[in-house]
Order: structure tokens, then C-alpha cells, then sequence
């Protein structure tokens, strides 16, 4: 009996510790990034921005994003492909100083950003850091 309740928890200890790794930072501006394999985006805080992209058939639902200055952002992306996505801010296309987001994930899967808008109104770079010719966008700052 113990053994089967053991083997039943397993698959569980072991989506958990996926989970928290996933949680993990990298040590880029970007607070957190949390990700979840079925269901929908979850509600966050009412002062924040919410803002939703989709990556399907290496490409972006949007080219074009807003938010005020100084706000906090929760950006969720999800991921209709199998391959790897990720979703990365920039001053300019040019620029290779990432300023918010950057962790890659598979689908199909959601993964939640977070991050605080550029204090200076703007047209900043978005892009998949994996396919930045084929999926990026202009990243509004007002």
C-alpha cells in the first residue's frame, strides 16, 4: 500500500521541482518568469499592465505592444509550437542589452513575464531572441 502511494506522488514531486526551476533568474532586470503547461493566463494585481502574446508557426499574434512609463507589466506569451520561444525587450533592434524578459520555453505552454515598463516614453524592440527576424515587434512606451 505504501509503495503505490510513494509511485502515485512521484510524477507530482517531480512537476514541482520543475516548477521552481523554471522560477529560476538569470540575473537580467526581469523579476519573474513562471510557467505552466495547460489552462489559462492567471489574474494579477489591478495597478499592473496586463498584456498577452501569442507565438504561433514562428510568429507573434502582435507587432506592436503599449504600456505607460514606469508601470509594472505582466506580459503573458504562449507558446502554440513545440519548439522553443522566448519573448525580450530592447532599446532599439540594434541594441544586445536585453532590458526585460529573455527565458526560452517550450510549447504548447504559457509562460508569465514580469517586468517594469522604461521609464522613458518611447518605441522600444520586442523579439523572439531564438527567431528575432521572423517574430519581433515595437514595444510602446507612453
Amino acid at each position: 500500500m505504501k509503495l503505490a502511494r510513494v509511485a502515485a506522488l512521484a510524477p507530482l514531486a517531480v512537476l514541482v521541482t520543475v516548477m521552481f526551476a523554471a522560477c529560476g533568474g538569470d540575473g537580467d532586470k526581469d523579476k519573474s518568469a513562471t510557467a505552466t503547461q495547460s489552462g489559462s493566463p492567471s489574474d494579477g494585481a489591478d495597478d499592473e499592465v496586463k498584456l498577452t502574446l501569442v507565438a504561433e508557426n514562428t510568429k507573434f499574434d502582435k507587432t506592436s505592444l503599449e504600456a505607460p512609463a514606469g508601470k509594472d507589466v505582466t506580459l503573458t506569451m504562449e507558446n502554440k509550437d513545440s519548439i522553443e520561444h522566448t519573448f525580450a525587450l530592447y532599446e532599439t533592434k540594434a541594441a544586445t542589452n536585453r532590458l526585460a524578459g529573455g527565458q526560452t520555453f517550450s510549447g504548447p505552454a504559457f509562460l508569465t513575464y514580469q517586468f517594469t515598463a522604461p521609464e522613458t516614453p518611447g518605441t522600444y524592440h520586442f523579439q523572439c531572441d531564438i527567431h528575432p527576424n521572423a517574430m519581433n515587434g515595437e514595444f510602446i512606451v507612453k
